[in-house]
């Protein structure tokens, strides 16, 4: 009696002694499987939506792919199966041969994530195991094969992993330098078509609420700076935040949209022991989009740069942690930051003015402040009492905020009043004469 015909690397005797025909297979990766072979697979294949719960939420196109490449999984154990049947005896597995590629890795992981992966996996090696004896060559111990799909079920599993490891690795890396990028252009006041399009890749929404941190992670540490980095980023993203985080000339400048996530404050605070102990950690200001992102960062990070000028911010003398952006607006704008010059216009000396530059409320606080903070000196030279001084005083906290009697919050007033008076200087040159 003739040998059955063997189907190339299989070592499967194939039905009628024939090679199958890649023409008559129904699918568009057409795989050469022995008749009885394929049988199984097709009924494997109208199992997978009881077998899988996630199946039947698939696309149309998705499970095609999905069931395609379980034949080119069979087909590949047929081929890796006869590779080491071609072995002399004795030697094992040969790590050459013996190593097996997931088939269609990319089309593989658009369809499913990792954890659906190895679901699929599994359908494979049971639909192995569970027909041991179709899979054994002719005399085989049912032993020996099932070791052999063992093996091959633990090939597979390694290889889908690495595929999957190397696709997260590029797509961190990838994902690394859109962040880089957009903080760099942020920085530089760039709100372009292509940030908006790297944050929206990002998952970014058209709108959100958003926050800076500015600080310098601890330098000769046993801990690297990329796994400080991912702290950071888990810890904030554990709080409901979306992240985006760069270096930048030796500091760590982060961009977080809050969603429902808390205050900047409390999430800032949660981050503290990640920084540099001895380096300010500088929160931005809550602002709206990406104009509002461009604002907060630059307003962070020129907090860092006037941090060793502020005095008097705490009862010990140190600085704040987090140093609050808001809290240096007189240092920001004696440096040039326009949106803090801004802030203590609009803030301070518009509010107080009410559109009236000789507005009582403003005269009282102006000449209290360069009255040695005198209340009988501001009195006389404005020719009234000094409760209604006192009175005009407490109007102006509620107002602005900021309080005369403090030391540091007249800083803070007197540089508000002359950004105002100088701004009233210049409209005052640009009006035309009569």
């Amino acid at each position: 009696m003739a040998e059955p015909h063997r189907t190339a690397g299989s070592g499967i005797p194939h039905p009628n002694g024939q090679s199958p025909d890649a023409s008559d297979k129904p699918d568009s990766m057409a795989v050469p499987l022995p008749e009885p072979i394929r049988t199984l697979v097709r009924q494997a294949e109208k199992d997978l939506g009881d077998k899988l719960p996630w199946y039947e939420d698939l696309p149309q196109d998705s499970k095609q792919i999905l069931k395609e490449l379980i034949e080119i999984a069979i087909a590949s154990f047929l081929t890796w199966k006869g590779r080491q049947d071609s072995l002399p005896p004795d030697t094992g597995c040969d790590s050459e041969q013996g190593m097996v590629s997931l088939p269609a890795p990319l089309e593989f992981s658009q369809v499913i994530s990792p954890r659906q992966a190895m679901d699929v996996t599994r359908v494979i090696v049971d639909l192995l195991e569970n027909n041991i004896t179709v899979f054994a060559r002719e005399g085989e111990p049912e032993d020996e094969t099932r070791d052999t799909i063992l093996r091959y079920a633990w090939e597979v599993a390694f290889s889908a992993a690495t595929i999957y490891a190397d696709l997260a690795e590029a797509r961190n890396s990838m994902g690394t330098r859109t962040e880089t990028l957009i903080i760099e252009s942020l920085i530089d006041g760039s709100t372009g078509r292509q940030v908006t399009t790297g944050l929206t890749m990002l998952g970014w929404p058209a709108d959100y609420r958003c926050f800076a941190i500015v600080g310098r992670t601890p330098r000769g540490g046993k801990t690297s700076a990329g796994i400080i980095h991912q702290r950071i980023r888990l810890t904030l993203e554990q709080a409901g935040a979306r992240v985006l985080m760069s270096q930048h000339n030796k500091l760590v400048v982060i961009l977080a949209d809050m969603e429902e996530a808390g205050t900047p404050a409390d999430l800032c605070a949660g981050l503290l022991r990640y920084f540099d102990k001895e380096s300010p950690v500088c929160l931005g200001p809550l602002r709206h989009g990406i104009h509002g992102a461009v604002e907060t960062i630059q307003a962070a990070l020129n907090t860092y740069t006037v941090a060793p000028a502020a005095e008097g911010l705490s009862v010990d003398g140190g600085l704040p942690r987090p140093l609050h952006a808001d809290d240096l607006l007189p240092e920001r704008a004696l440096m040039g930051d326009e949106k803090a010059s801004d802030q203590l216009y609009q803030e301070v000396y518009k509010s107080l003015s009410n559109g009236d530059r000789n507005n009582p409320l403003l005269v009282t606080l102006s000449t209290f402040l360069v009255s040695g903070n005198s209340l009988e000196t501001t009195a006389r030279r404005l020719g009234v009492h000094p409760n209604t001084v006192r009175y005009r005083l407490k109007r102006s906290i509620e107002v602005t905020g900021w309080d005369a009697m403090n030391p540091r919050e007249a800083f803070v007033l007197q540089t508000a009043l002359k950004i105002g008076q100088i701004r009233d200087a210049q409209e005052q040159m640009q009006e035309p004469r009569a």
